[in-house]
């Protein structure tokens, strides 16, 4: 089977070559890349006689895979904006006037309007100069901004960087791979907006559709917990959606469906197949209909937002209908995915790193290989038990693939999944069709009212049925930590496992098992590293001040808000592994002409002082030694004076203090110096004891 495979998709052999060239990318810069790629499609191409280029085939497919592999890496470096010389992250100081192009209208976030903009140009006093890169603004007040206005600002752009609390996610990696590594807070008298428009006629027209869409749905789904679920079903668009609503699909595992994904486009190609079947079968006649799938198909997925799994799903019904339609010969399937990885690959490279392209394949790949021998599983006479078979057995097969990546990403596993898509997946198709219906008769105001209220009805029935089974006791096992050599094993158990059973290799039966004691020997040495562990952590959580102190896998924490600070240190618990609380660690007295809020810990043989008021006025006779200080609250302290009161070891910032009290303090410690650390500026302050 796989022999066969092997040979019979071709990008099979092509994309692993692609892979381990960006991969090879990511981690070095080899000036030399373009030229060895010339020398090996050189050796590939040059002209031998027949017996040569037989003899020589060997040596040629090596080239020609060096040669991808080249290509791979120069791939990678080139998406890599920081790269160019033009790029604004080069020629910007502390202060600086931009010209500005909108890419998108303002979004609505908790306080602020968000958008992102395109830096064309560099103000300076001899002119403008042209620059490059892409940037978040975030404006205190509602701006009268759409698509492609042009702005001027005179801003200071700040890195977009994580919180850096252990266990945390990225967001500064997440959006280094969309090339976006600045973002500017603009008060109104900060920006003005210049004359003139600079718009892509499609991205306009597109804009223009999804607003249309939004305003239909809103309009006959009055409801927000319902029209925020018809929004992202429809169209894509998630800025609307409840937190606790995704929360409930994320736990029973069927956020897929309000994720654009390949079923909504599955869904639209074979309604449309049906729609034309009335057509005559004529050759001109099947070139007209593969037109006008792909016209579809590919103007839903640019209104989505074009995300990496909806490209992935047009790229293949693309290839399938031309296959089918236009040249009237089948594609083998395999062949198909692997070139829509490699097409989008080359297209853009960073796809590599999304979870969204990631879980698309892994996820077709495997009900491309497993579904067929899941469902054999379990022959079943009755047709509508047997269709209820077939969508559990393609939720098992979609899962084969996923789940390691899942439980990577997502420390979690939804238990209930199959009877969430069971249940999910036709009532999704049912509201995806209503709503399609709803925007076709929208301007026929008594059926767009019914169809309205039946999607809206529709969607409370799905949404609750979800959060019935989220509630189950058991329903998610939370708190999965896996690492990525862990990663590497499952996956090696399983596709061991897949080749043992599907292809009765009896070696994948050995494979597997030398898998499943690597990861049983690494889980081992992780957790007793966890069970020596010691260490203190001061989190970074805006206008808070928490301490943790770590001890095994047991922890005691200090905090001004318990409540506030839980979405912090979860994700450190988990990364840590901590299962148990310490007893709350004792505080030693200060003396009270230091404030009231001044406190003295004691952990694991280092002192922590923490100042939220002010020193005396008069200086001890004895200094004080302490190894660590940290400042909290906006603490009205003269850095100068610590050295009259104090012998200590380093300075720390914590996040309740405001950020220009803690440029004060960096200046004063630069200029002294003294060694200090900026909780907000440099992530969570961790100390190994």
């Amino acid at each position: 089977m796989f022999v066969n495979l092997w040979k019979r998709a071709p990008f099979l052999r092509l994309i692993i070559p692609l892979l381990t060239g960006m991969i090879i990318g990511m981690f070095t810069h080899p000036p030399f890349i373009p030229l060895l790629l010339i020398f090996f499609l050189a050796g590939c191409f040059v002209p031998l006689p027949v017996k040569w280029r037989f003899a020589w085939r060997n040596i040629r497919g090596a080239l020609l895979l060096l040669a991808i592999t080249c290509f791979g890496l120069l791939l990678m470096q080139r998406a890599d904006v920081r790269r160019h010389h033009n790029w604004v992250g080069h020629h910007i100081n502390d202060s600086a006037r931009l010209i500005l192009t909108l890419r998108e209208p303002p979004v609505k976030k908790n306080k602020s309007w968000k958008a992102e903009a395109e830096v064309t140009a560099i103000l300076k006093n001899a002119g403008s100069k042209p620059v490059r890169g892409r940037i978040f603004l975030y404006f205190r007040e509602e701006p009268d901004l759409q698509y492609g206005d042009r702005l001027m600002v005179q801003t200071v752009l700040r890195p977009v960087k994580s919180m850096g609390n252990p266990g945390e996610f990225d967001y500064g990696r997440y959006c280094s791979f969309r090339n976006i590594f600045h973002q500017a807070w603009l008060q109104r008298r900060e920006w003005q907006q210049l004359p003139g428009t600079d718009k892509e006629w499609l991205q306009d027209h597109l804009f223009r559709a999804r607003d249309y869409c939004l305003q239909t749905l809103k309009t006959y789904i009055p409801h927000p917990g319902e029209y925020g679920i018809a929004e992202a079903l429809m169209i894509g668009y998630r800025g609307d959606l409840d937190k606790e609503v995704v929360q409930a699909y994320t736990d029973t595992g069927v956020v897929h469906i309000i994720a654009i994904s390949g079923l909504h486009l599955g869904l639209i190609y074979m309604s449309l197949l049906q729609l034309l079947q009335w057509l005559p079968q004529r050759r001109w006649m099947n070139i007209v209909k593969a037109l006008l799938l792909i016209i579809v198909l590919w103007a839903f997925s640019l209104l989505t937002g074009a995300s990496a799994s909806v490209l992935r799903s047009a790229v293949m019904f693309t290839t399938v209908a031309v296959g089918q339609l236009m040249i009237s010969r089948h594609t083998n399937i395999y062949n198909t995915l692997a070139a829509a990885a490699f097409l989008l690959l080359c297209y853009n490279p960073y796809f590599l790193l999304d979870a969204g392209f990631q879980l698309s394949f892994l996820a077709v790949a495997g009900i491309l290989l497993c579904y067929r021998p899941v469902y054999d599983w379990w022959m079943i006479r009755n047709k509508w038990l047997d269709k209820v078979w077939q969508m559990m057995a393609v939720s098992l097969a979609a899962q084969v693939f996923t789940w390691p990546v899942c439980l990577l990403y997502f420390h979690q596993f939804p238990n209930f999944f199959l009877l969430a898509n069971i249940i999910a997946v036709p009532m999704a198709t049912i509201l995806l069709y209503s709503g399609i219906l709803l925007l076709c008769f929208s301007s026929l105001p008594l059926i767009a009212a019914w169809l309205g209220k039946l999607t809206g009805w529709g969607i409370m029935a799905m949404n609750a049925v979800i959060a019935a089974i989220g509630r189950v006791p058991g329903a998610v096992t939370r708190d999965i930590n896996v690492d990525l050599l862990q990663t590497f094993c499952l996956y090696g158990i399983t596709i061991a496992l897949c080749a043992w059973l599907l292809a009765k290799w009896k070696a994948g039966c050995y494979w597997m098992l030398g898998a499943a004691v690597i990861f049983a020997g690494w889980l081992a040495v992780i957790r007793i590293s966890a069970a020596r562990q010691h260490r203190i952590i001061i989190y970074n959580a805006p206008r808070l001040s928490a301490i943790e102190y770590i001890r095994g896998r047991r922890s005691a924490l200090y905090a001004d808000s318990a409540t506030l600070i839980q979405r912090y240190i979860q994700p450190a618990h988990a990364f840590y592994r901590i299962k148990d609380t310490l007893p709350h660690f004792k505080r030693g007295a200060v003396d009270s002409s230091y404030s009231r809020k001044s406190e003295l810990f004691c952990l694991g043989g280092k002192t922590f002082l923490r100042l939220a008021g002010v020193l005396p006025v008069k200086a001890p006779e004895n200094r004080i030694r302490i190894n660590y200080i940290l400042l909290s609250h906006n603490s009205k302290v003269d850095i100068r004076r610590l050295r009259d009161f104090f012998i200590y070891d380093q300075l720390v910032f914590d996040a309740s203090n405001a950020a220009f009290l803690i440029r004060k303090w960096k200046n004063a410690c630069n200029e002294l110096p003294l060694r200090c650390f900026s909780v907000p500026d440099e992530g969570a302050f961790v100390v190994n004891l």
